[in-house]
């Protein structure tokens, strides 16, 4: 799989359709690679070549993927931050990276030298003018993203995921839950911020038909129906039900030394249970 191929293809064969969304904007498959060749080709021009990650800040917005791969196809590794994450968290991720510029889609906490006000990204991705060149672009053994770890352990560690990896991964996660063609045109729901790796998926697999029994939740007349509109079993309910009833009476009772502990027990004890209601497969 190459990404930036099937992008470029996506944005000639339909280029009209929406490409990523939220409730309050929108960007097409043709604006997605327009807008992030543009700003690619100022971030090349203004900081040159080298190997510093760029960091994008935001929230969920259409502009956050702009400057993803802006960043990848001006040969530099992004790193996301969410607007979730308190302004110490952010500053020492800025240290660790040491990044020339800070690409914001939204507004920081606190005023930087090196940064990207959000009107400045749309200002250089809607202006004129070509794109960078293709071997400009992150190479498949560079690395194409860092994610910060929760820290939960420690100080938070920069996981480093090269392009080969992620596009190895695209491609055996684009063939789940039935082909591509048949995905062709479907809906995809993000749900976790883009600096916590679950979103990778969400963010470069579009298009998953969701099951045909997920219909506006909001309506369900009682507990029953909202399951079946959710598509939600009653096991996969009393999984979630039984770990999180289990770490909080741990919690409460200071039965581990550690969340992270009680978090291992929960977990084993999930899959025994899940291993008895559905049996036990070798």
């Amino acid at each position: 799989m190459d990404l930036f191929r099937i992008l470029s293809q996506h944005a000639q064969q339909r280029g009209h359709q929406i490409a990523v969304s939220t409730g309050e904007e929108a960007i097409t498959y043709r604006q997605l690679e327009e807008y992030s060749d543009r700003l690619a080709a100022c971030l090349l021009s203004r900081f040159g070549p080298g190997k510093e990650p760029f960091v994008v800040y935001g929230h969920k917005s259409p502009w956050m993927l702009v400057c993803f791969l802006a960043c990848a196809k001006a040969g530099r590794a992004y790193c996301p931050i969410d607007t979730s994450l308190p302004a110490q968290r952010l500053t020492e991720i800025l240290e660790e990276t040491q990044t020339p510029v800070l690409l914001c889609t939204e507004a920081l906490p606190f005023p930087h030298p090196r940064a990207f006000s959000p009107d400045t990204i749309r200002s250089l991705a809607q202006s004129p003018g070509m794109g960078p060149p293709q071997e400009a672009r992150v190479q498949p053994e560079d690395i194409f993203y860092i994610i910060f770890t929760s820290g939960s352990t420690g100080r938070p560690k920069g996981v480093q995921i090269p392009r080969r990896c992620l596009e190895n991964f695209l491609d055996w996660s684009s063939g789940l839950a039935g082909s591509r063609e048949d995905k062709a045109g479907a809906v995809f729901l993000n749900q976790a911020p883009f600096s916590f790796d679950l979103s990778v998926l969400d963010t470069y697999i579009l298009g998953v038909r969701t099951p045909g029994n997920f219909h506006l939740p909001f309506l369900s007349r009682d507990m029953k129906d909202f399951w079946n509109r959710w598509h939600i079993t009653l096991s996969h309910w009393f999984r979630d039900y039984l770990f999180s009833r289990f770490l909080m009476g741990g919690i409460k009772g200071k039965w581990f030394k550690s969340r992270l502990s009680g978090a291992c027990w929960a977990f084993l004890l999930n899959m025994l249970v899940m291993g008895a209601w559905h049996g036990l497969t070798l």
